[in-house]
């Protein structure tokens, strides 16, 4: 909550609570990623590395209390994919036409019942950039999806996080305003695992 200037009242805000998971392999893990989502009450959880193919179905993944899982397969090689799960009740908007197959990203928007009042939304993008990824190209095709998004909500939150290896970030950060917030080793000594 906050403190509204010159009105003495509290606003409380309802931003959602985020979890960042690389699962490497989340099929056989289904159960323990509820666990997870349940016992610390998280509202969107973005997950890398699913390894998730066409021949599972959706089902196989869906949680109780959340909504139907959203998802991107890497489509061609085992490995990769990024996966969302949003609590019931918070409404979401999934970008498709920033779907790319050349990239395993998610954008979304998410509308929680109360934000502060310069932000209209959150835009949300789930990223699992690739070890040997083009760093340019993906720069690229999130600045093209945040501006796409930015013209229709230039009031909108953002929240970017997943998996990005060895990607240069200073580009993405310096020009959208963001901070990385992930200040501990997510994968041996170097922090793969990123929030911004």
């Amino acid at each position: 909550s906050q403190q509204e200037k010159g009105t003495g009242k509290k606003r409380h805000w309802e931003l959602p609570t985020l979890v960042n998971i690389n699962a490497q392999s989340l099929a056989n893990k289904v159960d323990d990623c509820f666990s997870v989502l349940s016992q610390n009450k998280v509202d969107v959880a973005c997950i890398t590395e699913t390894w998730a193919s066409d021949d599972i179905p959706d089902d196989a993944y869906n949680m109780p209390g959340y909504q139907p899982v959203i998802r991107n397969d890497r489509s061609e090689k085992r490995g990769g994919g990024v996966m969302c799960y949003i609590r019931e009740g918070l409404h979401y908007k999934l970008w498709d036409s920033l779907k790319d197959e050349n990239f395993e990203t998610l954008f979304l928007t998410l509308r929680p019942k109360c934000l502060p009042r310069q932000i209209s939304c959150i835009l949300l993008v789930i990223v699992y950039h690739p070890p040997l990824g083009n760093h340019k190209e993906l720069y690229n095709h999130l600045a093209n999806g945040i501006d796409t998004v930015l013209k229709q909500h230039p009031e909108a939150g953002i929240i970017i996080a997943g998996d990005f290896n060895q990607f240069k970030d200073n580009y993405i950060k310096r020009n959208f305003k963001l901070k990385q917030l992930i200040n501990f080793p997510t994968r041996g000594s170097n922090t793969l695992d990123k929030i911004y």
